[in-house]
């Protein structure tokens, strides 16, 4: 799940594939800029994490290795909340959770130490994809991160 913002050149291609993937190939360019909103939100640290990254991702699943959406990536300041934008999300149902790496192990998945959180069901990954993404506007997604066991 976090190994996705450790590498760079490989993934880099990826993404950008992805990207060009998600955002259709079809000549009607008006079909892929359409259904898209703004997904903001905040996120509640369990303690301050100055100067780590932190993600969120927009998933069909909650393994962020095999494929995601959308995702954000940013860097924690001294508090203990982060505040996050998503544009151009495609609508539809998703999970949607978010991460810090501090235990400095990224390439293997959170680990003991490291902070998690799904929307709507903080650190238990929920059943099903709950958070909806509708066709435009915004829509705010708080998230609660806790401290992997």
């Amino acid at each position: 799940m976090f190994r996705i913002f450790r590498e760079n050149g490989l993934i880099s291609l990826i993404l950008l594939v992805c990207t060009f993937t998600a955002a259709g190939c079809s000549s009607d360019s008006s079909t892929s800029i359409r259904n898209r909103a703004t997904v903001r939100g905040t996120l509640t640290l369990p303690a301050a994490a100055e100067g780590k990254t932190v993600f969120v991702l927009v998933d069909t699943n909650f393994d962020g290795d095999n494929y995601y959406v959308v995702s954000y990536e940013g860097i924690l300041d001294s508090g203990t909340t982060h505040e996050y934008t998503i544009n151009e999300v495609p609508s539809g149902t998703y999970y949607v959770y978010a991460g810090v790496c501090l235990t400095g192990n990224c390439e293997q998945g959170p680990q003991t130490g490291d902070y998690l959180g799904f929307y709507g069901t903080g650190a238990t990954p929920p059943a099903n994809a709950n958070a909806v993404v509708p066709s435009s506007g915004t829509v705010e997604l708080n998230i609660s991160l806790s401290v992997v066991d």
